[in-house]
């Protein structure tokens, strides 16, 4: 579909010489615009009036975006677009986008490390590290400098002090914490030094005058303060006379602490003095003069919640006397610079564990690339003098002038998920002037604050290109292409009451605001209604009809569970989505069924995924989930890591009843009906009254000799019962057993076949010996893949509910293992230790991913959500609680580090806490930056949404009244925008959604007494929505209900049974029958050298694709298997073994020699034999040609003579234009080269090769290629005739890639051999079809 660009997608794609920021909301186009605007600049130029030469390449263009998939997303629509082209300039970009520069901006960093590591005197083998093997390093260089500081008696103390304030514990979390945050900044020592800086103050000055206060403190308390006042000041509008008057004087007081501004006037003990609410006086006594009582007392009741509120900023940041803040400041102060030091020590010897190591992680990949733009040193083993470092910063000048100039144009895409390292990285790359940054972005939508991205750059450049329009301008992208109006609205709705500068971090205006532009077609009115659905699942009510029986009950009630109702909610709503619902296609834009694929289901936390598995299941509701809580808590993790213990050390109880419990231990389904069970009673793993019985029929204390004792005494006692003991196997022993030995219980009371129980103990002693074995002598990862195979356990998660997901996190269990083994750890015990010091960490390393299922319910966080769309989007478990900050210290990147100061030099017995007011400051910080991160998650959310949206919730009865009393407090602000202190006392995103809806006029009654406070508020958003309360009863009694069908559904959608046995046959035989449409491309590779398909373009003219066709024959195509060595041909024997080196060079050794004499014979200087034997001497000096004997094979003659030919004396006459040993590849059509493979398969082949040498002169090409075959003296033309027909396909090639990488047509590319034993230059003309070869002496 051709893109057509709108009005205010315009600028953003034609306006030039100008740094650009473009801020795109949601929906708006973002990618398609930027694609365009690198076509536009590679059609039209940088500048409107540039010529033609001086339109820049795609490699001109440096194009960084956040994910790997949004780089593969960006360069395979630019591939596209290029397809096509007509103009000259525009083809040649094809070929060369494989060398453009579209990557993240870490691959970006790595690209230049291996460019320019010379610059900075860094090893350039180096390998990248993952987070597992980071936090490995991690915890040996905190060990490293733990040792140097207790061996140091003059730091010894200084680390006391720091155990003492933080905890042995906490300590290194601090430390790590820092280092983490440091990573990001462009300079992390002074980073590091600059923390304490919020505990430093003037000697006698007021702390007013510290920057703690001017940059910290006052910016966040004088605005609260401001509003706090103005609703102060709103009450004494409405009041009786004396309560005016109280007001007033409240007010004066006020007036004293702040001004209309926000700023905060008085000294510090002023403010401490005035905004003490024991300074306001309390609520006014009812007087029988009164005119209205109960307005006065309404009103006193609102101004005691403001004299509260006064109270907690005073208790919060005014506690302390100005003495007191100055005093422990200091100390604190000092304890920060002890702090920063062991911080700054742990980064020293991580780096240098990194160095000898030769390794890399993320960070360093940022901060090598900024030290090559800057000269930098950052390596701790190392000093520069003052010379050295000089030519390092001169060095890193010319790599930075060298960049500027090459890149014409810096793209950055999602540009408000960098951080300042990144930013300033990006910056050294832009010269004004010279090239030009185009960033893209939408502060609305960061949402990886947790990963150190800082949207206030986006925001500080936006103001800054807005306020400057000439240099840079600033443009705004808020038309929506994605959503329909109704979804739209609400997201207006919602966000024009919550975002702002305040809490938000912007403000949501009119160019925030969501435009929906999006066409649906004709039928969009056809299609089910789109309102947005607020569903709320009312666990306040108790049950009060009986569990349905018998076949009709499709879900039985489970015990009370809060995520789990949420579930059933959910999944009752899906069902009658699927069974009678309709939505617009979004490509043909028609009516049509809804199905499985079209939903997805948002979380912000993963901890509710499992459940949907589950629940999901037992509905027949096909779902696919991207990641659960913890990748280590996914089910089948757990099971392996428990066997895993259990190699080690089998006398843990907690992982040996996992074992026995689970899949991996089964007994076969022919055995198990020997003994009357169904193929699926009891023959997976152990029962609960089995392992009871194994309990009460043992003396042993611990459960491994309880297993023991069972298993050995049931062997023991019948195989000695039994002469020919030997030949018994286990099932004949179980037969034995079978019959109840002495114990103390029966196996009629527990109901239990012992027979079985010996087949599983039997099992499962087999399994361990076995494994026990693998661990002994093999590698960690031969023993986690000798699990998998052995139990079969691979197999069986993939037939599980997401087994996809499943086996994903299976494999990457392996994976893990292998780079855990590859970094120098070795041992069963030590990879179990660490992923217990993992998970104490509450870390995770991470979960395998999966694709995008078409076919079912995707189930995923908001995070993972972000880039995507889908029709219909359930956002879930809205009263999830926002977490709160319970670290021992809050780091704020910009402003600084607070904690609660410890004093324990007063009295060595008693250690004494002292909050400090820095620390309070940075919590509230960190707070609103928390619930701005929450509003922005939230948008993303919503606006994942195409057509219809959907949110759900859990409440309780009495929680739902005291919700509403919360939810009320929206009517305390008059205008849209809802007060700080209201947005702050939301606790979940349901409360904040539910502060937007109740000043809305169709606000419903959610139950008797539950209901707007007041009047609908004008000047809101107009959005359609509906508010569902549902309880138990009714979600059961719509699951057990078969729904009445729309047209085109199916009854499976109807009823949530299994699948109807016709359609199980249908499926099962369809896959038993599967003939595999491909199998003859799977006898050849897709990789293939020139001279392997050569023989298919002999004679022939590419220009019209009359290709030959090879079959697929292994006689036919020699190379076939080049890559896959033939059956018949052996690994041949090396040098030293077989004595090659001593015997007589072969002819493709001298070719290969000859061709490198050729490829360095410099073309400006005489080239006769002399010159070609003291090159050739230099070579083997060199160790380039490393046999003797084959230098004296090369015929210097025959070199020299091809300078002598007329075309030796173009490409001496044009030594700048001629180039040597090009290395190419291409892309051809598989049906083109194989007549096997069907004209309908879209397969590709990739073609490579090396030209020898072409020179480009007078328009024209001329291409040449040296052979050093063997001619005879009694045939010398039949040999050069034959020879020429073999090389003629093999030089088409080169013509055609020359034809693609240059732009210069076919026709003018001449095509030369040259035979160096028959000193003769053979021309193939162009095109090979019309021309015979000519021949030159």
């Amino acid at each position: 579909m051709v893109f057509t660009p709108s009005k205010e997608q315009e600028p953003a794609i034609n306006d030039r010489q100008k740094d650009i920021l473009v801020s795109a909301s949601a929906g708006s186009g973002k990618t398609a615009v930027l694609v365009e605007r690198v076509i536009q600049l590679m059609e039209t130029g940088l500048s409107k009036d540039a010529k033609p030469s001086e339109r820049p390449n795609i490699d001109d263009i440096l194009m960084v975006t956040f994910t790997t998939d949004a780089a593969k997303n960006m360069r395979d629509r630019i591939r596209r677009r290029l397809v096509g082209a007509t103009d000259e300039h525009m083809k040649a970009q094809v070929a060369r986008l494989a060398l453009a520069n579209i990557s993240t901006i870490h691959s970006f960093c790595e690209q230049l490390i291996k460019r320019y590591y010379y610059v900075i005197d860094l090893d350039p083998q180096f390998r990248l590290i993952d987070d597992a093997e980071q936090q490995l390093l991690k915890e040996q260089a905190w060990q490293a400098t733990l040792d140097d500081w207790v061996a140091n008696p003059d730091q010894v103390g200084a680390l006391h002090q720091l155990i003492d304030n933080f905890g042995a514990g906490n300590l290194e979390s601090v430390v790590q914490a820092l280092d983490t945050e440091a990573d990001a900044q462009p300079h992390p020592s002074d980073w590091l030094a600059g923390l304490s800086g919020l505990y430093q103050f003037e000697e006698g000055a007021d702390p007013r005058q510290s920057a703690f206060f001017k940059r910290l403190l006052e910016p966040l308390v004088g605005p609260q303060l401001k509003e706090l006042r103005d609703q102060w000041a709103a009450l004494g509008e409405v009041g009786p006379a004396r309560f005016a008057e109280q007001v007033e004087e409240d007010l004066a007081k006020l007036a004293t602490t702040v001004d209309d501004q926000g700023h905060l006037l008085g000294s510090w003990d002023s403010l401490a003095q005035t905004l003490n609410k024991k300074n306001f006086a309390p609520k006014l006594r009812k007087r029988k003069d009164d005119d209205d009582p109960e307005l006065l007392d309404e009103l006193g009741v609102q101004r005691g919640g403001l004299r509260d509120q006064l109270g907690d900023l005073h208790d919060t940041y005014f506690f302390q006397s100005a003495a007191d803040l100055v005093k422990y400041g200091q100390k604190a102060g000092a304890l920060i610079e002890i702090l920063t030091r062991v911080a700054t020590d742990f980064r020293c010897h991580y780096q240098i564990i990194k160095q000898d190591r030769r390794l890399l992680d993320f960070s360093d990949l940022e901060h090598y690339a900024y030290a090559i733009l800057t000269g930098e040193n950052i390596n701790p083993k190392v000093t520069w003098s003052d010379e050295e470092a000089r030519a390092k910063r001169q060095a890193a000048a010319q790599v930075q002038a060298e960049l500027q100039r090459h890149y014409k144009e810096i793209m950055i895409d999602e540009y408000q998920d960098t951080n300042r390292l990144q930013d300033d990285l990006l910056r050294l790359l832009h010269k004004s002037g010279q090239n030009h940054r185009f960033m893209v972005g939408d502060m609305k939508q960061s949402i990886y604050r947790f990963r150190q991205a800082d949207p206030t750059l986006f925001k500080d450049y936006y103001d800054q290109f807005s306020a400057d329009g000439q240099s840079s301008e600033a443009l705004d992208l808020s038309d929506n292409y994605r959503s329909r109006h109704e979804v739209t609205d609400l997201v207006n709705l919602i966000f024009e009451q919550l975002m702002d500068q305040q809490l938000g971090e912007m403000v949501y205006d009119d160019k925030a605001s969501l435009k929906p532009k999006a066409d649906w077609g004709a039928d969009r009115d056809q299609a089910s209604p789109a309102t947005p659905e607020l569903l709320l699942f009312d666990g306040g009510v108790k049950k009060t009809t009986a569990n349905p029986t018998g076949e009709d009950a499709i879900v039985v009630r489970q015990p009370e569970d809060k995520v789990a109702s949420e579930v059933w909610l959910i999944g009752q709503r899906i069902r009658e989505l699927l069974a009678k619902e309709t939505i617009l296609d979004p490509e043909t834009k028609r009516v049509r069924p809804i199905t499985p694929g079209d939903i997805a289901i948002l979380s912000r936390a993963k901890r509710i995924h499992s459940v949907i598995a589950e629940q999901f299941a037992k509905l027949n509701l096909p779902v696919m989930v991207h990641g659960v809580e913890n990748y280590f808590k996914a089910t089948e993790i757990r099971v392996v890591m428990s066997l895993l213990k259990v190699i080690d050390n089998p006398y843990q109880d907690v992982p040996l009843a996992a074992v026995l419990r689970s899949p991996l231990i089964q007994v076969a389904p022919e055995v198990a009906a020997k003994f009357g069970l169904s193929q699926g009673e009891n023959r997976i793993g152990f029962t609960e009254p089995e392992l009871a019985y194994l309990k009460v029929n043992s003396t042993s204390k611990d459960f491994f000799g309880v297993v023991q004792q069972n298993y050995y005494a049931w062997r023991d006692q019948e195989v000695e019962a039994v002469e020919n003991h030997d030949a018994l196997t286990e099932e004949e022993l179980a037969e034995r057993v079978a019959g109840d030995p002495a114990g103390l219980a029966t196996k009629e009371e527990l109901g239990v076949n012992c027979g079985l129980i010996y087949l599983k103990l039997a099992r499962f002693f087999e399994l361990r010996d076995h494994l026990r074995r693998v661990a002994q002598r093999r590698p960690l990862v031969d023993l986690i893949w000798t699990i998998y195979q052995a139990t079969g356990y691979l197999d069986y998660v993939g037939g599980m509910s997401g087994g996809p997901q499943r086996q994903a996190n299976l494999h990457a269990l392996y994976e893990r293992a292998s780079g855990y083994e590859e970094s120098g750890f070795k041992g069963l015990y030590q990879f179990i230790h660490f992923i217990e010091q993992m998970q104490k960490k509450n870390d995770d390393l991470g979960e395998a991913t999966t694709a995008l299922a078409g076919d079912a319910i995707n189930v995923m966080t908001i995070h993972k959500s972000k880039g995507l769309q889908f029709p219909i989007v359930f956002l879930v478990e809205t009263t999830h609680q926002f977490q709160a900050d319970r670290d021992p210290v809050t780091i704020e990147p910009q402003a600084g580090l607070g904690f609660t100061y410890v004093d324990s030099t007063a009295n060595e017995t008693m250690r004494v806490k002292h909050p400090l007011v820095q620390q309070a400051a940075l919590k509230e910080k960190k707070k609103r930056q928390d619930r701005a991160e929450e509003m922005r998650l939230l948008y993303v959310a919503l606006t994942r949404a195409e057509q219809r949206l959907f949110i759900t919730g859990y409440v309780k009865d009495a929680d739902l009244t005291k919700k509403m009393d919360k939810w009320n407090r929206a009517f305390d602000s008059a205008s849209p925008l809802l007060t700080t202190t209201t947005r702050l006392k939301g606790q979940s995103m349901l409360d904040w959604i539910m502060m937007t809806l109740v000043r809305t006029a169709n606000f419903p009654t959610l139950r008797e007494g539950v209901e707007a406070a007041a009047t609908p508020l004008r000047g809101l958003t107009k959005a359609a929505y509906q508010i569902k309360l549902q309880n138990a009863d009714q979600v059961q009694a719509a699951l057990n209900t078969p729904l009445d069908l729309h047209p085109n559904a199916t009854a499976e959608q109807a009823t949530p049974a299994a699948a109807t046995s016709r359609q199980f046959k249908a499926d099962l035989e369809r896959v038993l029958n599967f003939t595999y449409p491909d199998q003859v491309a799977t006898q050849t590779t897709a990789f293939q050298a020139v001279s392997t398909v050569r023989e298919a373009f002999a004679r022939q003219d590419p220009t019209n694709l009359e290709m030959g066709r090879l079959e697929i024959d292994r006689d036919q195509i020699k190379e076939a298997g080049a890559y896959l060595a033939p059956e018949e041909r052996a690994f041949e024997n090396p040098a030293f073994i077989t004595g090659a080196s001593d015997q007589e060079p072969t002819g493709t050794a001298i070719g290969t020699a000859t061709h490198l004499v050729f490829q360095k014979l410099p073309l400006t200087e005489p080239l006769d034999e002399g010159a070609v034997r003291a090159l050739i001497k230099s070579l083997t000096e060199s160790g380039l040609i490393d046999n003797p004997q084959v230098a004296a094979g090369i015929d210097v003659a025959g070199v020299v003579s091809f300078y002598q030919t007329g075309l030796g004396q173009v490409i001496t006459a044009h030594p700048e234009q001629v180039h040597r040993e090009v290395p190419f590849s291409m892309l051809l059509s598989a049906h083109d080269l194989f007549s096997g493979i069907g004209a309908t398969d879209d397969s590709e082949v990739l073609i490579h090769g090396i030209i020898d040498g072409y020179v480009q002169h007078d328009d024209q090409i001329d291409l040449f290629d040296y052979k050093t075959d063997r001619i005879s003296q009694a045939h010398p033309e039949e040999d050069l005739q034959e020879l020429a027909d073999k090389y003629s396909g093999q030089l088409v090639l080169y013509a055609d890639a020359l034809t693609k990488m240059t732009g210069v047509p076919l026709e003018k590319i001449h095509r030369h051999l040259y035979f160096t034993r028959a000193k003769r230059v053979v021309t193939l003309s162009a095109p090979p079809s019309s021309h015979e070869p000519k021949e030159e002496a």
